[in-house]
């Protein structure tokens, strides 16, 4: 519900009272109003502060008014790289010579296989385990029939599959070698990203605002408070960040 507004609930849709002749539908400023929107009764007028490890005065207001602050910095998407070495004249059918990557947090994999020899034929399977049992448990076949160096291949993994640890399970369908490389890059959120996160967190409170008492606005979060006369909110953060304000 817009804040400050007067507003006329009908038919499961909110209306604007108005204040002239019109009621919700004249010459009196009401119309209808979308849920989930915010009611605009004056110029639009957003402006950025910048926030330190010192506190800064981000808002003084001079009436009773909502604002609107914003942590617009991006939340921390890390990713992690890390390629294995295969050598192998048999099958392994749990994990590639005892090596796994993990992948807690992690939405999705870019999987890079280059094959540098390679006689009989392989399958390759995505492998995930289960903490609970200890075993390595196969999600799907990532390649198959693969008897020659051009079967080198690019995958995008995820997110099924995407548990605690992921590996790679090699099948010799005919008897062979195979060596290359695997290489893995994982996307799309986690990992040590919360602490990072921290850092880029805006923290919100009076003049005395420090980074354990005030209250946490997170990278892409904001916040709608109304501020009677004379109140102020100050900002403070781990790191040089910026903060977007917009008077309603």
């Amino acid at each position: 519900m817009p804040i400050g507004s007067q507003l006329l609930y009908k038919n499961g849709v909110w209306y604007g009272a108005g204040n002239g002749n019109g009621g919700g539908n004249g010459n009196g400023g009401g119309g209808l109003i979308i849920p989930g929107s915010i009611l605009l009764s004056r110029q639009h007028h957003p402006f950025s502060i910048a926030v330190g490890t010192t506190s800064s005065l981000l808002i003084r207001s001079t009436h009773r008014s909502p604002y609107l602050v914003l942590n617009p910095t991006r939340k921390f998407q890390p990713s992690l790289e890390k390629s294995i070495t295969i050598s192998l004249s048999a099958s392994i059918d749990k994990i590639n010579p005892g090596e796994y990557f993990d992948v807690a947090g992690y939405e999705y994999a870019h999987l890079f296989l280059i094959v540098t020899s390679v006689t009989g034929s392989w399958t390759i399977n995505q492998l995930s385990y289960d903490s609970r049992s200890g075993s390595w448990l196969t999600v799907q076949q990532l390649f198959t029939g693969m008897a020659a160096t051009s079967d080198s291949g690019y995958l995008l993994l995820g997110p099924n599959g995407m548990a605690e640890r992921l590996a790679l399970g090699f099948v010799m369908d005919s008897a062979g070698t195979l060596e290359g490389t695997v290489g893995i890059i994982l996307k799309g959120g986690g990992g040590s990203s919360s602490m990072a996160d921290f850092d880029r967190t805006i923290y919100l409170g009076g003049p005395d605002v420090g980074v354990t008492s005030g209250f946490p606005l997170l990278p892409e979060q904001d916040r709608i408070f109304t501020l009677d006369e004379n109140v102020e909110i100050w900002g403070v953060a781990n790191a040089a960040l910026t903060a977007r304000l917009w008077a309603l």
